[in-house]
């Protein structure tokens, strides 16, 4: 009788031996398997990179569309994990500005969404970037200056 629960119990210690083996060998602490997937944005961890800061306004008839400003929004969670497949909204306090290629984009496997600013007018556009699902809004968002 002794014999089968030292068996047992040899078997059971190998496989867990194991099991942990190969989560070391495969390089995914148990923590990032066990760790939930949809994690929330930080607002002061993610943040927004806008090159250049200052563009020229477009005219308002077409004939000059004016600088082309990029916009690049990372989503990061409290840890400072990237956060792919999250639906950032972006907004401008300037009118006549037109974000494209939409004002909603989608972060790729980085945590990064693109958009591109033009305007019609000049001024300080001060933007608003936010994660749509938790509706959080990132701090970290720099302005735009658009002049003549």
């Amino acid at each position: 009788m002794k014999d089968k629960k030292f068996l047992t119990l040899s078997t059971l210690f190998f496989l867990l031996f194991i099991a942990a083996m190969s989560t070391v060998m495969l390089e995914k602490p148990t923590s990032q398997i066990l760790r939930a997937k949809n994690s929330v944005p930080s607002p002061l961890k993610s943040f927004v990179i806008v090159f250049p800061q200052v563009g020229v306004a477009g005219s308002q008839n077409g004939d000059n569309t004016g600088t082309k400003i990029k916009i690049s929004v990372y989503m990061r969670d409290v840890n400072g994990n990237v956060l792919p497949d999250r639906t950032v909204k972006l907004s401008s306090s300037l009118e006549g500005v037109t974000i494209s290629p939409a004002d909603q984009q989608v972060t790729d496997n980085i945590g990064q969404a693109q958009f591109y600013l033009t305007s019609t007018s000049t001024g300080k556009a001060e933007l608003t970037a936010i994660d749509v699902v938790s509706n959080t809004k990132i701090v970290n968002v720099p302005t735009v200056e658009f002049t003549q």
